[in-house]
C-alpha cells in the first residue's frame, strides 16, 4: 500500500491523536478550536456539496438560539454551550462529508491505519493496568479545577478523568477489529486474531472491575447487537429470522449455565446487573439527592416532570451543560441526555436525537443520492424497508442508551471514538455484503 498523506488524512489523524494521545497532556480545548478552524477552512470550499445538510444545522441553530431567549440566564452562556455542542458535531460533519463525497478514501483509511490503531489501544490498555495497580504513576494532566477519585482516573492516556473515553473507544477496537477477521489486510491466523480480541475484552473487564466502570459491562453487549443488526439482518427472510432467534436463545442458555454453575460469574453479574439495576431502581425517587451513577436516572425523571422541559427547556443560557450543583445535582451534566433535555427541552432534543441518528445513518450509506451502487436496491422492497425501519429504530436507541450513560455530544474524545465505531459497522457491512454478493 503507498503511503501518500494528503489534507484530509491529516486533518481525521490529529482529530484521532487529540483524542487518544494529546487529552493526557491537557490540550483537548486548544486543539477542539484548532480543528474546528481547519474543518471549517476544509468545508467553506465545497459549500454547495453541503447544502443539503446545512438545514439541519440551521434548525439546530434556530432551536438553540430559540431557548437561549426564551429561557433564565445569559447569553454568554448560552454561546459557551453552543460550542461545547459544535465542536464533537463538526468533527463528525466532517467525517459524513468524507462518507458521502470521498468514500473509498475513508475505507482506505481504515485499513491503512489497521497497526496504528491497535497500537494505540495496547498503549492505552497498558497505562490503565498500571493505573490499576499502581495509582499516580501514569496521571494525565488536569485542566478542570477540580480533583476526582483515583479509580475515576483509571483512562490510559486519555484526559484527565475520561474513564468512559476509555470504555468507547475499547469498545471501537473491539467492533473494529471484528470487522477485520475475514479481511485480505489480516496478516495474522484467524485463531490468534481471535484470542487477541478475547484478551483485549479480559483487560478491559479487569480495568472496569478495579475502576468500578460499568459502562464497559453495559456497552460491549449493546454495540455487539447493534452490530449484528446492522450486518446480519441487510436480508430479512424466514430462515434469516430462526437463525437469530435460535442464536439469541443459545446465547441465553450459554449465560444462564454460566450464573448457575459458575460462583464467579454469578458475583461479577449480581455486582454489575443487579446492584446497578437496584440503583436506577432506588434513583428514580430520590431525585436531586441521589448520588454518583444514580444521578442520570433522577436528573433524567427530574426533566420529564418539569414543565419547561414540554416546551423549550429551562433555556441553555442558564446553566452549562456539565455545571455541577445546578438543580442541586451534584454531578450534573455527567450524562448527556438529561442535561440537555433539561436545559433544551423535549423538541430540541428530540431534533437533535434525529439529527445525529440520520448523520450515523449516512456513515453505513453506500451510495451517492441518485447513484446505484453495488450494494444498493433501488426497488423498495418489503425487506428493504423493514431493514430501513429497523436500523432508524436501532440506531436511536444506540444513541440514547449511549447519551444516558456518557458525554457523548458534548465531548470531542468521546464524538471521535464513537465516529470511528460506526465507521468499524460501515467496513463490517461491506465486507458481509461482498461475501453476499460473491454467493
Amino acid at each position: 500500500m503507498r503511503w501518500k498523506i494528503n489534507f484530509d488524512e491529516c486533518l481525521l489523524l490529529l482529530i484521532y491523536v487529540e483524542a487518544t494521545i494529546l487529552g493526557f497532556f491537557g490540550l483537548t480545548q486548544l486543539f477542539n478550536k484548532v480543528i474546528f478552524v481547519l474543518i471549517f477552512i476544509r468545508l467553506i470550499k465545497h459549500y454547495k456539496e453541503c447544502a443539503n445538510d446545512m438545514i439541519f444545522y440551521f434548525f439546530f441553530l434556530l432551536l438553540m438560539a430559540m431557548s437561549v431567549i426564551q429561557g433564565d440566564g445569559s447569553l454568554i452562556i448560552g454561546i459557551r454551550n453552543f460550542l461545547v455542542l459544535l465542536y464533537p458535531m463538526a468533527q463528525a460533519y466532517f467525517i459524513l462529508y468524507l462518507c458521502k463525497h470521498k468514500p473509498s478514501f475513508v475505507d482506505t483509511f481504515m485499513k491503512k491505519y489497521f497497526y496504528f490503531f491497535n497500537f494505540t489501544a495496547i498503549m492505552n490498555l497498558f497505562g490503565a493496568l498500571v493505573q490499576c495497580f499502581k495509582p499516580n504513576v501514569i496521571c494525565p494532566v488536569n485542566t478542570y479545577g477540580y480533583e476526582v477519585m483515583d479509580f475515576d482516573n483509571i483512562t490510559g492516556f486519555f484526559s484527565y478523568g475520561a474513564t468512559h473515553t476509555l470504555c468507547v473507544f475499547m469498545v471501537f477496537i473491539i467492533l473494529y477489529n471484528l470487522s477485520f477477521i475475514k479481511a485480505p489486510i489480516l496478516r495474522l491466523k484467524n485463531l490468534l486474531f481471535t484470542i487477541y480480541i478475547a484478551c483485549i475484552i479480559l483487560a478491559m473487564c479487569v480495568i472496569s472491575l478495579i475502576g468500578d466502570n460499568k459502562a464497559f459491562f453495559m456497552l460491549l453487549p449493546v454495540v455487539l447487537c447493534v452490530y449484528f443488526i446492522f450486518v446480519y439482518t441487510y436480508k430479512i427472510s424466514k430462515e434469516r429470522i430462526i437463525k437469530i432467534v435460535l442464536a439469541f436463545l443459545v446465547l441465553a442458555l450459554l449465560l444462564f449455565l454460566a450464573y448457575y454453575t459458575n460462583a464467579m460469574v454469578r458475583n461479577i453479574f449480581n455486582k454489575i446487573i443487579v446492584k446497578t439495576l437496584g440503583m436506577m431502581r432506588d434513583s428514580i425517587h430520590l431525585g436531586n439527592q441521589a448520588n454518583g451513577s444514580g444521578e442520570r436516572i433522577a436528573i433524567l425523571k427530574y426533566a420529564l416532570c418539569t414543565l419547561s422541559t414540554w416546551f423549550l427547556g429551562k433555556g441553555f443560557g442558564a446553566a452549562m451543560v456539565f455545571e455541577e450543583g445546578y438543580q442541586g445535582f451534584a454531578h450534573f451534566g455527567q450524562a448527556d441526555l438529561g442535561s440537555i433535555l433539561l436545559l433544551g427541552g423535549l423538541w430540541f432534543s428530540l431534533f437533535f436525537l434525529f439529527m445525529y441518528s440520520r448523520l450515523f445513518l449516512s456513515f453505513v450509506s453506500f451510495h451517492k443520492p441518485g447513484k446505484r451502487g453495488p450494494w444498493y436496491n433501488v426497488r423498495m422492497t418489503r425487506s428493504s424497508i423493514v431493514y430501513g425501519m429497523l436500523k432508524w429504530v436501532t440506531m436511536i436507541g444506540f444513541l440514547l442508551i449511549l447519551s444516558l450513560y456518557t458525554q457523548c455530544f458534548t465531548r470531542t474524545d468521546i464524538m471521535l471514538c464513537l465516529s470511528i465505531m460506526i465507521l468499524s459497522l460501515r467496513q463490517a457491512i461491506r465486507e458481509h455484503l461482498n461475501y453476499m454478493i460473491k454467493e
